[in-house]
């Protein structure tokens, strides 16, 4: 049976008669009656017997009517998949962001993008390195990472979705809080809070000081802005974090102010070049560097 006979067998058994089928198919009722007549010569099994005017299928009419129902059944599936492609429907997307971006910003975005692809499933982490992305990445543990800093591998593929800045943090009712601007000898004589040796963020802060002549007064490293921000909001004294960072993390409690003449650092996307980013994949990335353009530097 070729897929014209098949429609037209399928549309018999539901109309129950010809003409019924006919009606359904937008056809005449002779050619109907036709082609039913070819495929039972062709198979040669009666499917429907005629009775004053009337049809009955037989029981091979209905075995072979069951088995044409599961296929279009089979065939339902694979449009419902094909057309869920487009909405995230019943796909997963795993996504690994840098601590800045997933206090607030990548999950913002994620269950904005759940909200909107009921069907879809998310999973999102937290990693501190961008080796770690890397890694995952090219291991395919991961569909996309948004990392404050480029995933420099040849398998990777990195999108530019906007820029970080650094910044002080400190206590709302600090004095700092009255100034528009601060150079670095207005902090030299307060206890700080740094990021480790060996990151940017540390470098960046370093450079500024030099520059600006200044001896920073070190008293409390770390490796994570938001623990350096709750330093702050708990009395240890003032912090270095990216933008970012600073924006999101104890809103009324923390002012801050960008350190001028501190170059912005490019954030990216990254994604397996062997795994091309998928449409919910590139929703995600698209709505996040929207998002990145509203933060005040």
């Amino acid at each position: 049976m070729n897929l014209r006979q098949i429609e037209v067998f399928r549309a018999v058994m539901k109309a129950g008669s010809f003409t019924g089928a006919a009606e359904m198919l937008h056809v005449s009722q002779p050619g109907i009656s036709r082609m039913v007549r070819h495929v039972e010569e062709a198979i040669g099994v009666r499917l429907f017997e005629r009775r004053k005017g009337q049809i009955r299928p037989t029981p091979e009419a209905l075995v072979l009517g069951a088995e044409i129902e599961r296929c279009y059944r089979g065939v339902q599936s694979v449009q419902d998949c094909a057309s869920g492609l487009r909405f995230g429907t019943g796909t997963m997307l795993r996504v690994v962001t840098s601590p800045n971006t997933g206090l607030q910003l990548v999950p913002a975005a994620v269950a904005m993008l759940a909200a909107q692809n009921g069907g879809a499933g998310f999973s999102l982490e937290v990693y501190q390195r961008a080796a770690q992305m890397i890694d995952s990445l090219i291991s395919e543990q991961v569909d996309v990472a948004i990392s404050a800093l480029p995933l420099e591998h040849p398998l990777l593929e990195n999108r530019f979705i906007g820029y970080w800045h650094m910044t002080c943090v400190f206590p709302a009712d600090h004095p700092l809080a009255k100034r528009a601007g601060i150079s670095p000898r207005d902090i030299e004589t307060y206890p700080l809070v740094m990021f480790e040796r060996g990151t940017l963020q540390r470098r960046l802060t370093d450079e500024w000081f030099a520059s600006g002549k200044a001896t920073a007064r070190k008293s409390i490293e770390v490796h994570s802005g938001q623990v350096a921000c709750a330093l702050v909001a708990n009395g240890a004294g003032i912090a270095f974090v990216d933008n970012i960072t600073a924006a999101d993390s104890h809103p009324g409690v923390l002012r801050y102010r960008r350190m001028a003449d501190v170059p912005g650092v490019k954030a990216f996307a990254g994604w397996n070049r062997n795994r091309p980013l998928s449409a919910l994949g590139a929703k995600l990335v698209a709505l996040i560097a929207d998002k990145m353009k509203g933060y005040p530097n």
